[in-house]
């Protein structure tokens, strides 16, 4: 969840809202998932009558102090097969992935997302918001297509642009730009790129404002 080791040693059900599903920390309110909901929610069950903290230790039912809890957190990670990983490092992967959230959630909203937007939200260098960018697009969460990101589903993915566009042209007979820019859900500077591209590859042909497969073209000119 992103918490501090001090912050979850001094965690008291007070903090913990079932209403709203969050912990309501000194500056941040963190929403519960559903697996640490039911989990609070058992713990809750089984704590000591008038009991402020949450973490209690096995035996002694006393609230764990941040030793135990280190000790503790080392035993689960060797548990779980993770020796060499910190809860530094799990804090570390968690705010990444709240940034993410963060990140996907402004494409959601804005349509797409441009490499100076992230650099703005999240206060990343030109190369770092790159690299976030392209790790998202290896990912499959983010679709790029020329300098702007879409969420999957919202457009055509660049592997599909050709095989999308023959199919509406043999459809058609042929298209104007903005014909193409709704076919793949792209603004219509981006899809000029795109035609122009296809075109010098000889896989369009144009004429004027159009747009033909080869063949139509070559008899279209004629």
């Amino acid at each position: 969840m992103g918490l501090q080791a001090q912050e979850i040693v001094a965690l008291t059900w007070d903090q913990v809202d079932f209403d709203s599903g969050s912990l309501r920390l000194p500056d941040r309110e963190v929403p519960l998932t559903n697996a640490l909901r039911r989990l609070l929610e058992d713990t809750r069950r089984r704590a000591p009558a008038g009991e402020p903290h949450v973490l209690l230790t096995e035996h002694s039912r006393k609230p764990v102090d941040l030793p135990r809890l280190s000790r503790m957190t080392r035993a689960a990670l060797i548990r779980g097969g993770m020796e060499d990983v910190l809860l530094r490092d799990l804090r570390r992967d968690e705010s990444r992935e709240d940034e993410d959230a963060r990140l996907l959630a402004r494409t959601a909203e804005r349509g797409m997302l441009t490499r100076g937007e992230v650099m703005e939200l999240l206060g990343l260098s030109k190369t770092a918001a790159y690299g976030r960018l392209h790790r998202l697009t290896e990912q499959g969460r983010l679709v790029r297509i020329g300098g702007k990101y879409y969420l999957p589903g919202d457009v055509v993915p660049p592997e599909q642009h050709l095989e999308t566009i023959r199919a509406y042209l043999s459809r058609a007979g042929f298209a104007y730009r903005q014909d193409i820019a709704d076919l793949l859900h792209i603004q219509r500077k981006q899809c000029a790129l795109i035609l122009r591209h296809m075109v010098e590859q000889g896989e369009l042909v144009q004429s004027g404002q159009k747009y033909y497969l080869p063949q139509s073209g070559d008899r279209k000119a004629e």
